[in-house]
C-alpha cells in the first residue's frame, strides 16, 4: 500500500514538473528563440544583399535555415530528430546530398557567415532543448533505472559465477 502511495506521490510530481517546463518555461524560451532568430534573419537578408560570387549561395543557405528553423519550430523535437537519424542511416543518397550540403558550406571561407551558421545551429538545439524538456522528465528517471538496473546484471553475472566458497568469504567480510 506505501509502494503505490509513493507511486502516486511520485506520478503527481512528475506531472506538476511536466507542467510547469512544458506550459510555463518551454513557452517563454520558444519565444525568445523565434525572436532572435527573427532578428537573426534580418541580419542574413543584410548580409545576402551584400553578398556576390559564390558567398552569396551560402548566404542564400544560411537564410533559408533560419527561415526553415523558424517555421519548423514545434516539429523540431527528438521524434523528428530520430527520424532523420534513421533516414540518414538507411538512405545511402539521402546521406551523400546531406553530407554534400554540410561540405559545401564548410568550404565558406567568409567567417560572418560562418559566425551566423553556427548560431543558426545553437538555436536549434536551444529548440530541441525546450521542445522535448516537458518529456524529459519522464525519460530521465527510466534511463537511470535502466541504467542501474543494467550494472545490477553484471553484478549478478559476476557472483554467479563465483564459487560458493568465495560467495561465504564475500558475506563474512561484509558484516
Amino acid at each position: 500500500m506505501i509502494f503505490l502511495g509513493i507511486l502516486i506521490l511520485a506520478l503527481t510530481l512528475f506531472a506538476f514538473l511536466h507542467f510547469i517546463a512544458d506550459g510555463i518555461l518551454a513557452p517563454s524560451e520558444q519565444m525568445l528563440v523565434r525572436l532572435k532568430l527573427l532578428h537573426a534573419t534580418e541580419e542574413a537578408e543584410e548580409l545576402l544583399e551584400r553578398s556576390s560570387g559564390p558567398n552569396r549561395q551560402h548566404a542564400l543557405r544560411v537564410r533559408s535555415s533560419y527561415q526553415n528553423l523558424i517555421n519548423d519550430m514545434p516539429r523540431f523535437n527528438l521524434w523528428t530528430f530520430a527520424a532523420f537519424k534513421h533516414k540518414f542511416d538507411t538512405d545511402e543518397r539521402f546521406r551523400k546530398e546531406a553530407i554534400a550540403r554540410v561540405q559545401e558550406f564548410d568550404s565558406c571561407g567568409d567567417e560572418e557567415l560562418i559566425e551566423m551558421r553556427r548560431r543558426v545551429v545553437r538555436y536549434g538545439d536551444k529548440i530541441l532543448l525546450w521542445n522535448t524538456i516537458g518529456w524529459g522528465i519522464y525519460i530521465v528517471p527510466v534511463a537511470v533505472c535502466m541504467a542501474a538496473f543494467s550494472k545490477i546484471q553484471n553484478g549478478i553475472k559476476a557472483i554467479i559465477t563465483l564459487p560458493p566458497s568465495k560467495l561465504d568469504e564475500i558475506q563474512r567480510n561484509f558484516a
